[in-house]
């Protein structure tokens, strides 16, 4: 399955598989990779998939009984009306207007297949609760492994489930949805949960109660205007003045920014009290102690954020964010997703630029940390400017190789006393690396000994030959 984009921002053309478990994003600064990374954000993103159902037109998408297969008509049929819908919900993806932003204003996208072979190699089995008229319908829908078939079971609906049923007038048009649902999910993963977190993320837990208490003061003052409105009795334009308003108040990030921030404020909701912790992570949370220097902690306070976030060292001392060093909170929202916000799997992480304010080799760590999670049943899309998480990325992808060969990674790794843990390794068919130059993307295919970044290497070689012409300067200054 293929995205074809063309015209998103400084982007005139890309690619790119959405098959992929490991995407790498490399290239110069300004290319677009940022774009395209929200951009895959918005695509995975399962609450955007589900108001593409409730919206979709049923009508003409194809025929079925409560057994049929599934053929590529059916697919392409679904493609084409989700791409259409993809377009307009990439404006609202970053705040833009889709007639004067040079990011969206001639955008096209389009999500292809050319084969569905990859659909018959799933297995799903997916409850739905539907009420048509008086009647309350539970429906069972499954597809087991190497087949195309779906088998579509009517079950009895217990009362206990009766307030998870969706309304709709007509039970063609439930079965048609539930399939759909279905079919999306085998397309792009079972409740697939992308998040991502920006290379501007080290602000983020410093500074997130100054945000909460604009957005507070923001939405308490559109609030107030918006009274105002209705109660105006002589105003005889109050759908323009509505509409000036919300484009005045609205929100001043990308809807997947927004994300960041709206589960930092559920946090300080809450006050962390109850705020649940995700259990299947905790070895990558040690790992990534091991870099912070200790454990970011929450602590209620007084105020507008009702909590704030501390690095808790080894001698029990706490620092407050803001004394923290730069790689403290850079790593912060990292942190606060493994272990609050992640899902057991299924999840899609989106990072902008991980080696930011990081020494080499805890750059080399926190590489080892993402394809661990990586490899849990989860993705991971990483955007770099560096040739060293290129190259480590590249030495896990040779592991693969290895691994797929037959050979005892552990055997390898131990006698040649490798730095390596060798169940981090990359399969080459689940890796995907895109290099952006200018307004192209490039795919980097990824061969037998990984892939080669000639750009980097070029860069590497070029100080490399300068340093040799100028130690060669200095020589003859002291021996001529």
């Amino acid at each position: 399955m293929e995205l074809l984009v063309e015209n998103l921002g400084v982007i005139k053309k890309a690619k790119i598989d959405l098959n992929k478990n490991f995407y790498l994003f490399v290239g110069y600064n300004n290319t677009g990779k940022t774009y395209l990374a929200q951009l895959m954000w918005n695509i995975f993103n399962y609450s955007l998939r589900k108001k593409f159902i409730e919206d979709v037109n049923t009508k003409n998408i194809f025929n079925f009984t409560d057994s049929f297969e599934i053929e590529k008509e059916l697919i392409d049929k679904l493609l084409q009306k989700f791409s259409k819908f993809l377009r307009e919900s990439t404006v609202q993806l970053f705040n833009s207007d889709r007639n004067s932003s040079f990011i969206t204003k001639n955008l096209f996208l389009k999500i292809k297949t050319e084969n569905i072979n990859f659909i018959k190699e799933k297995e799903i089995k997916k409850s739905s609760f539907v009420k048509v008229g008086n009647q309350y319908i539970h429906f069972e829908l499954r597809k087991i492994k190497n087949s195309f078939q779906i088998d579509i079971i009517e079950k009895e609906l217990s009362d206990e489930l009766i307030k998870f049923t969706t309304d709709e007038s007509d039970l063609r048009v439930a079965k048609v949805k539930i399939v759909i649902d279905l079919i999306m999910d085998l397309l792009f993963g079972e409740n697939q949960k992308p998040f991502y977190l920006p290379a501007t993320r080290s602000s983020y837990a410093v500074f997130y109660q100054y945000i909460l208490r604009f957005e507070k003061d923001k939405k308490e003052e559109m609030s107030k205007r918006l009274v105002e409105l209705v109660s105006d009795k002589k105003n005889q334009n109050i759908s323009d003045s509505l509409s000036n308003i919300l484009l005045e108040y609205k929100t001043s990030y990308t809807k997947s920014m927004d994300e960041l921030i709206d589960e930092l404020a559920k946090i300080s909701e809450k006050s962390f009290k109850g705020y649940s912790e995700v259990k299947s992570y905790q070895d990558l949370l040690i790992s990534l102690e091991d870099i912070l220097g200790g454990e970011i902690v929450i602590k209620s306070v007084e105020g507008v954020a009702q909590a704030e976030f501390y690095l808790k060292v080894e001698d029990e001392k706490e620092l407050p964010m803001f004394l923290s060093s730069s790689s403290v909170n850079q790593l912060g929202t990292l942190y606060l997703f493994l272990k609050y916000w992640a899902k057991e799997k299924n999840n899609f992480l989106i990072l902008d630029e991980p080696e930011e304010n990081l020494h080499p080799d805890n750059q080399i760590t926190l590489i080892d940390i993402l394809i661990n999670f990586a490899n849990r049943d989860n993705r991971v899309l990483i955007t770099t400017h560096s040739p060293l998480v290129a190259e480590s990325i590249n030495n896990h992808l040779h592991l693969g190789y290895l691994k797929k060969s037959g050979m005892d990674l552990s055997e390898i790794v131990k006698r040649n006393r490798i730095d390596m843990n060798p169940n981090n390794y990359l399969m080459h068919d689940d890796t995907a690396i895109y290099a952006f130059e200018k307004n192209r993307v490039i795919d980097y295919k990824v061969e037998d000994y990984g892939a080669f970044f000639s750009n980097f290497r070029d860069i590497s070689y070029k100080i490399k030959d300068i340093n040799e012409v100028l130690t060669d300067e200095i020589y003859r200054l002291e021996y001529d």
